[in-house]
């Protein structure tokens, strides 16, 4: 597993694409990778350097939105 790619929002939407609410929150295998991959983007987001944070604060406040 050490060999594959980065998780992206890309690959969740790929994972959900045909699948509703109430289809995902039943297939197991499925809510279990969408909320791995979840954790890793946001363990990733953790590493950004406050430097890069300031830099880019506007782009941040726009997908708050």
């Amino acid at each position: 597993m050490n060999n594959s790619s980065p998780p992206t929002f890309s690959t969740l939407q790929r994972y959900t694409a045909n699948l509703t609410y109430d289809e995902l929150c039943t297939d197991d295998k499925t809510l279990d990778a969408v909320i791995h991959n979840l954790l890793i983007i946001g363990e990733a987001t953790q590493q950004i350097p406050n430097s890069l944070r300031l830099k880019y604060s506007q782009t941040a406040e726009n997908l708050d939105r």
